[in-house]
């Protein structure tokens, strides 16, 4: 994955992530990533 990928991929997580009405871990899980990755 390119570093455009990567940074579209993450603006995509978090907007998926700030959307959702479901829990952060629930997202994170469903993305394949750790949940600390949203957390800062």
């Amino acid at each position: 994955m390119g570093l455009w990928q990567l940074t579209e991929f993450k603006e995509s997580a978090v907007k998926i992530a700030i959307e959702s009405d479901q829990p952060i871990a629930k997202t994170a899980k469903d993305l394949g990533v750790n949940v600390n990755t949203f957390h800062t």
